[in-house]
């Protein structure tokens, strides 16, 4: 994790243990309906924290196009290069094949 997700996920769990002590606080003094709302939110931080830990973990797990295997960027160059070999002009590129240039040699065989 990185020093602001730590810092955030920090700061949500002392929300989270401010809002359950004032929960606990007005429970003492009979005050439910607003010490119900104060313990929801507390677990909603609670949660909250929990989800920016594990989204973090999980985002410093994911694979980066660093780690691929040579084989696999080696493939997709090919694809690329094949795809750009091609293209017959730039209007047909651009528009995903769907047109093509007046001067291009393939727009009297597609115009039909």
């Amino acid at each position: 994790m990185t020093p602001g997700e730590y810092a955030r996920a920090a700061a949500l769990w002392l929300l989270g243990i401010g809002l359950l002590s004032l929960a606990t606080l007005y429970a003492h003094d009979a005050l439910w309906p607003l010490s119900a709302a104060l313990g929801a939110g507390a677990g909603l931080c609670a949660n909250t924290a929990l989800y920016v830990s594990t989204r973090a973990e999980e985002r410093a797990a994911r694979p980066t196009a660093a780690d691929q295997p040579p084989a696999v960027a080696d493939a997709i160059d090919g694809c690329v290069a094949v795809a750009a070999a091609s293209a017959c002009c730039e209007k047909w590129w651009t528009s995903c094949g769907f047109m093509h240039e007046a001067t291009c040699h393939r727009w009297r065989e597609t115009a039909r």
